[in-house]
């Protein structure tokens, strides 16, 4: 079983401390990035995956760049100087950033390393339980929806449409999940059409914005219709969190 190597972006313009953490952070184990500009750190977080990122601490701009990517999968470390720990512990805790108090004694910075690992593995395992949890509440969603539409559009008991689903998914070789969605795609009014398409970008959200022409006779409230139609765009590979679906619904005459 060959041996996991963690990614560590250090952020110090501390040669001391830099050289410390280098003696201490070696390959094959570590792969270590080092830059003095935190401008530079947060470029670097935003395009690659650390593992850890240890940030030396001499003013605020290092606490608010923990804090900051606290909001990352990596295990953030906040080197403090000691008069100043208790203060900036205290400030930073409830970001899940681990400190560190300066200056730096090995033996402790070696148990606080360990540490780091153990928790970093944690986080790991969770976020992985979090994710599982979250398709399964997908799917059941998605499915329950699914036999909402066949009771109300084909007649079926609860029944029959969990078995409908049951045996399309079996008879396809598709997950059910699939065929539920299949589902949901055909009972949405084939006359409805969108134009007045248009992509804005807001924020560094790209919103793609459209308008849905639905006959007057639509039954389906617009608020349910707009549900419908926003989910079937972004399962259409539109699953970036950067994309935001907005239609509108136009009613109009056939």
């Amino acid at each position: 079983m060959s041996q996991e190597t963690y990614s560590v972006l250090l952020v110090s313009d501390d040669n001391k401390v830099i050289s410390l953490l280098k003696a201490f952070l070696i390959a094959p184990l570590f792969e270590l990035k080092v830059t003095d500009d935190f401008y530079d750190a947060s470029r670097l977080s935003e395009t690659r995956n650390f593992d850890f990122i240890i940030a030396d601490s001499k003013d605020a701009t290092a606490t608010d760049f923990a804090m900051n990517v606290s909001e990352l999968d990596a295990t953030v470390l906040l080197l403090v100087p000691s008069e100043h720990f208790e203060e900036v512990s205290y400030q930073v805790e409830s970001y899940g950033v681990l400190t560190v108090s300066k200056p730096l004694e090995s033996t402790y910075f070696y148990n606080t390393i360990k540490i780091a690992i153990a928790v970093h593995y944690k986080i790991k395992a969770l976020s992985s339980q979090t994710i599982k949890l979250k398709n399964k509440m997908e799917e059941i969603r998605i499915v329950n929806r699914a036999k909402l539409l066949l009771m109300e559009k084909q007649k079926m008991t609860e029944e029959e449409a969990h078995h409908y689903l049951e045996k399309q998914a079996m008879d396809s070789g598709e997950k059910r999940i699939c065929v539920a969605e299949k589902v949901i795609k055909n009972n949405i009014d084939k006359r409805i059409s969108i134009h007045d398409f248009r992509v804005a970008d807001c924020d560094g959200c790209i919103n793609i914005l459209f308008d849905a022409a639905v006959p007057y006779d639509v039954k389906t409230k617009d608020k349910e219709l707009k549900r419908r139609i926003e989910e079937l765009v972004s399962g259409a590979g539109i699953t970036d969190e950067k994309y935001m679906v907005n239609v509108d619904i136009d009613r109009c005459s056939v």
